[in-house]
């Protein structure tokens, strides 16, 4: 009797190993369908898009045939307007000159400025409210005076006016600390 047991869960154990290679077969056929429709999919989705930019094409300027003189006259006075913007933002990128940044950021300052039109109506009409005016206007010129004080703080690292006059650069400043930093050690 232990033979035929034996043969039995063999037969089984053989049946069992054909099934599992069968369905490893079927699991590698499913994975290689798998990856050809994924691959597929990916292939139509990138034509769709090719031809959706494609549907999008911009037409040529007629205008580049054209010789140099006759294309100048054929811009419209917006273009050439715009044309010109675009130059100036151009040229403008930034400011070379301390002179010009000065007065660009003095203008900007100023063009911040709120000014009650109403109530300086007000005080010209009537001498006694010119004192309540006069107030409102020096506190706004002293936080503007506070203000570009403390961007100049600022910029000099939080130093004040006689440490940033007394050094010629910098550097100069850098080494002069650096010097008594050295000295005063002894």
């Amino acid at each position: 009797m232990p033979e035929s047991t034996h043969t039995t869960s063999s037969e089984s154990l053989a049946t069992l190993l054909g099934k599992f290679t069968q369905l490893k077969s079927k699991r590698l056929e499913t994975i290689r369908l798998n990856k050809a429709d994924v691959a597929q999919e990916t292939r139509r989705q990138k034509l769709a898009t090719l031809q959706s930019k494609s549907t999008h094409h911009y037409e040529p300027d007629s205008r580049k045939s054209l010789p140099q003189n006759e294309r100048i006259l054929e811009y419209t006075i917006e273009e050439c307007e715009a044309w010109d913007e675009k130059q100036q933002r151009r040229l403008n990128t930034g400011i070379q000159d301390q002179d010009k940044l000065a007065e660009a950021s003095y203008y900007k300052e100023i063009n911040n400025i709120k000014v009650d039109k109403e109530a300086y109506l007000k005080s010209c009409q009537s001498d006694h409210n010119s004192d309540i005016v006069d107030k409102k206007v020096k506190e706004e010129v002293s936080a503007i005076v506070k203000g570009s004080k403390d961007r100049k703080f600022n910029k000099k690292r939080g130093r004040t006016d006689d440490e940033a006059g007394n050094y010629i650069s910098e550097k100069n400043r850098q080494f002069n600390l650096k010097l008594n930093r050295q000295y005063d050690k002894q």
